[in-house]
């Protein structure tokens, strides 16, 4: 199916993503789609993003170098229940926001 894909879609240009959907259906290959961006349902912005901004509240770094450096430092401590509790919580932001598997949107 991906090599189907790619001979589909291999050199040509489109305009919009409505030119591409209906490419793809024009040689039958299913699409799915995806909600828009939204920061309720996105686990990076609610876990953890603010996690992180919680333990380094109140300190005051130096240079880019430095954030970059206890940022990654505490990335690389959290660990698998860290990450359970994070797509736990992503699933119940998931389901919150969709009724029988239809995303709202607006």
């Amino acid at each position: 199916m991906f090599l189907k894909l790619i001979s589909v879609l291999k050199g040509r240009r489109f305009n919009t993503i409505d030119d591409i959907k209906k490419n793809l259906a024009k040689n039958n290959i299913a699409t799915i789609d995806h909600p828009p961006y939204s920061p309720d349902i996105t686990p990076c912005d609610f876990y953890l993003f603010p996690k992180i901004k919680n333990i380094i509240r109140g300190e005051h770094f130096v240079d880019v170098n430095t954030i970059k450096r206890k940022t990654t430092k505490l990335l690389k401590e959290l660990t698998k229940e860290d990450m359970q509790h994070c797509f736990q919580e992503w699933k119940k932001r998931w389901t919150k926001h969709s009724v029988k598997g239809k995303v709202l949107r607006g």
